[in-house]
This record gives C-alpha cells, structure tokens and sequence, in this order.
C-alpha cells in the first residue's frame, strides 16, 4: 500500500510535465492559435497582400471587419481552390508504408552537407538549433543546412511513396524553422539564417511545397500562414540585401520566383520589374562578349548560367519578355562550356572550380540550341556532327 502511494504521489507530481513536456510552438496549428500566438505578424503578412486581387474578396471583406482570424482563413481557401503556380501543383500520392533510408535519416534530424554527417540538437525550446555549425564547428555547414535542400528531399520522397511521416516531418520542420527565424531583422547578415545564399535557396524550396502540398491534410494551416508571413520578408531580403556576380543571379532569380509564384503580394510586380532591370544589368557585366562569367570558374560559371535559365523560364511563364541579348549570351555561355570541356567530360579546373562531368549538360544544350558541333565534342566523335574549327579555342574576353 505504501508503495502504491508513492507511484500515485510521484503521477501527480510530474503528470502536469508529462503534459506540458510539448514546446508550446509545436501546439500551434490552427488558424486561431496563429492568430492568437502571433497577431501582430499576421496582421502584417495581411497588409502585405494586394486585397483587390481578383479571387481575393472574402479575404478583404473579413479584413475589413477585423476578423484576423476568418480573413487568414479566407487566404488559405484563396490558394486551395484557386489556379496561382498551376505548375507547381501536385495530385497527391496514394497513403503507403513505403520508405526511403535517406528520408529517413533526414527524418532523424541528421542532414549531410558537403559530405559532412551531422546531427542537429534541440534546444531548451524545443527547436532545432538552427545556428548548428555541424560536427566540425564550421559556418558553412550552418549556412548549407539553412538553404533547406534537405527538405525537398523529403518533399520528394512524399510524392513518391505518399508515407504520411514525411510530410508531418515537413510541416514540424516549417513551423519550428519559421518561428524560430522571427522576428526578421530587416537587415543583410551573415549568420546562418539571413543570408542571401540561404534566403534565395529556400524561397525556391518552400515555392515546390507550398503548392505540392496545399490540400494535404498533414500540413497544418498554421505552417502555411506561418509560410505566406514568411515570404514577404525572403523577398525584401534578396531585393535589399543582394549581392552581385553569381550571388546576384541566385538571389534575384528567388525574388522573381516569389514574385510570380506568389502575384498576390503588392510588392509583387515591382519585384519583377526590379528583377528584370537588375538581373540583365548584371548579365552585361557579368558575362564577357565571349560567353565567359567574369569569375573565370567553371564552377560559378555553371551557377550562374542555370540561374540566368531559370530566370529566363520565370519570365517565360509570366509572359514577361526578356532582351534578344539575354538569350544569346545564355546560349553562349553554353558554348563556352562545350568548347572547355575534358576529353572525359569534366569541366577545367580553372580559379576555385569544381570538379565535375558536363558531358549531359553540353548535349542538352546541344540540342537545345542546334549546336550538333557540340554533341560531337562532348561525345568524343561518337554523335553530332565534326566542328569545322578547332580543336584549339581561344577565348579573349579572359585576357586583362
């Protein structure tokens, strides 16, 4: 009997710990506790939308009798019934067991950067330590493990197996990064989180999982308010706080990504318009008349080429026309890379490049582009059609 009241007295002692023992940030989930833990952000996130957007008239009518609440949830019925990033839009899997080792070492928290396995702690709050610089105290893994790569990697294997503990792993990701992220400082940095590089690489992550997963009944409401606060700021990042060269191309091809994936911001066509002039600018400076980036890297030419690509595609889709030289001097700088290429189909190690093949890239492009002189050079004679110059080739835009 004695015993039997201990156990009951130790239950009672430590029940309200046991119930409590949940970070108060993972509790929310609905509209209401958004709404209630953060008024003032949402608040803002709703000033920050163009009201008189076609499709966008419940939302203003609730805004306008100051129902914070019934107006995010009129957003969030805008987006799921709507046709915003009809590409981006995905029918969802059939519910599996299916399983992927990567994700499910992803799943463990355990995220390889550059090679490197490192395990991200929680902290007293129960979030994630987003500042972690991995096993070996280093700033780029912190800055890497911030671009969010890893989660499309469980987005994907969503997609492919429909095992609901991927996406419940997406929308607890989410909601600890975005709430730990805030309040946005509205400054450039070069901490882990709000740095260019990282703001620019998630802005183009969350795009794909935003829309992927819109009618998923594991992504709470509160992740995908919590996601439309958030953009807004990534976007004033990168049109702020850009740098220049291949960083440039990364961060102004995000911002134009936010800004056609996302038109319902008022911020929205100035973004773009901002993106057009500040991106082409860049290209004339950037690229000599030869096709080369001015970094003279194989590697960081290749970053800023798909980039520049990307960019060009944003603006496809938005019917936003680029100039006739943006073009050329893509389909250039993809002969540059087919005339430096290896005989085994790596590229040069030039200044801080990387190792790596461009053999499928040059035949791609070859096609792309009509360049079978290409193909024959990537392909070692194999396929294409024998170039009527070379084999040597000069490039003068790299001589000072």
């Amino acid at each position: 009997m004695k015993t039997y009241s201990i156990y009951l007295i130790a239950l009672f002692l430590f029940l309200p710990v046991l119930l409590w023992s949940q970070p108060k940030w993972q509790k929310i989930v609905t509209v209401e506790d958004v709404c209630k833990a953060y008024p003032d952000q949402m608040k803002t996130m709703l000033d920050q939308f163009n009201l008189d957007y076609k499709g966008m008239e419940k939302v203003k009518q609730a805004y306008q009798k100051n129902d914070l609440q019934l107006a995010c949830i009129e957003l969030l019925n805008y987006y799921k019934t709507g046709n915003t990033a009809e590409y981006l839009r995905k029918t969802q899997p059939a519910i599996s067991s299916k399983t992927n080792a990567l994700a499910d070492t992803i799943l463990k928290n355990v995220f390889v950067v550059q090679n490197v396995r490192g395990q991200v702690p929680y902290g007293p709050d129960g979030h994630r330590d987003w500042y972690y610089k991995g096993p070996n105290n280093d700033r780029e893994w912190a800055w890497l493990s911030n671009r969010h790569s890893q989660l499309l990697e469980v987005f994907n294997t969503y997609i492919e197996t429909g095992n609901p503990k991927y996406a419940k792993y997406i929308d607890l990701f989410l909601r600890d990064f975005i709430i730990k992220s805030m309040p946005y400082p509205a400054e450039k940095g070069s901490e882990s989180i709000w740095r260019g590089l990282e703001v620019a690489a998630r802005v183009k992550v969350w795009s794909q999982i935003f829309y992927g997963l819109l009618n998923n009944e594991n992504i709470s409401p509160a992740t995908q308010i919590l996601m439309l606060s958030s953009l807004p700021d990534h976007a004033h990042y990168n049109r702020n706080f850009h740098a220049g060269n291949n960083w440039l191309t990364m961060e102004i091809s995000a911002l134009a990504t936010v800004a056609t994936n996302f038109p319902e911001y008022k911020d929205a066509p100035e973004w773009l318009d901002y993106s057009i002039k500040t991106i082409t600018e860049s290209m004339k400076g950037q690229v000599y008349p030869d096709g080369v980036q001015t970094e003279l890297t194989s590697h960081y030419h290749n970053v800023a080429l798909a980039n520049f690509e990307l960019f060009k595609e944003i603006c496809d889709r938005a019917n936003k026309p680029l100039p006739d030289f943006f073009n050329k001097t893509i389909e250039s700088m993809y002969g540059y890379i087919a005339h430096a290429v290896r005989p085994n189909g790596f590229r040069i190690l030039n200044n801080d490049g990387d190792r790596g093949s461009d053999r499928d890239l040059i035949i791609t492009s070859a096609k792309k582009f009509n360049h079978p002189e290409w193909e024959y050079i990537a392909t070692n004679g194999k396929s294409g059609l024998k170039p009527r110059t070379g084999p040597s080739y000069f490039f003068p835009g790299q001589v000072s």
